[in-house]
């Protein structure tokens, strides 16, 4: 996931509760990873392990997403049980800032055949994650006026804080996230 509980704790300023921690692991954290991933056209995973992608040829530039390596790019047809690739040469293709191109500035080949690259995903920006974190904290932070409610019996004390309002979801996309965002949203050429 882009952020933890460990960081929401910090940006609320507060322990979450059980509820809420269970809600973060179940719903809210892919949730967000998600909508993420969805908004930037790609996706970064710290995970260990290479990751196959495919997309579709007919540029000399093709855009593959944040990976820290590249170990194959190969032609494959997307059809076939067996799905056997042509292998490129690293001589015909050299890959920067999540785009593939060519050395002869000829296109890929499209339509029947696809370009499957092999490789390793780059780790999570702390841009990212920040606005993951942003994000997730949103709706678990107060936004009205307490109400306290105390108790006294003796030298003992109970006071409850109640939140009579948060943060609506309307509210959870501002600028402020869209900017942190900003330069991972590639640029779409042709």
């Amino acid at each position: 996931m882009y952020t933890s509980a460990t960081l929401i704790q910090q940006k609320i300023g507060r322990v979450l509760t059980a509820d809420e921690q269970s809600l973060f692991n179940a719903v809210v954290g892919p949730a967000i990873d998600e909508w993420i991933n969805n908004y930037l056209g790609m996706s970064y995973n710290d995970a260990n392990g290479s990751v196959v992608i495919k997309r579709n040829g007919g540029s000399a530039a093709v855009y593959f997403g944040p990976l820290a390596t590249v170990t194959k790019v190969e032609y494959v047809d997307p059809d076939t049980a067996i799905d056997a690739g042509d292998e490129l040469g690293t001589s015909d293709y050299y890959f920067e800032n999540g785009w593939l191109f060519t050395y002869s500035r000829k296109p890929f080949i499209n339509g029947v055949r696809n370009i499957r690259l092999t490789g390793t995903f780059a780790d999570v920006p702390a841009s990212i994650a920040l606005a993951a974190t942003m994000l997730a904290s949103k709706p678990l932070q107060h936004k009205g006026a307490r109400e306290v409610d105390s108790e006294k019996i003796g030298d003992y004390q109970v006071t409850y804080s109640n939140l009579s309002t948060q943060a609506g979801v309307a509210e959870l996309i501002d600028d402020s996230i869209l900017n942190l965002l900003a330069p991972f949203k590639p640029l779409r050429v042709g």
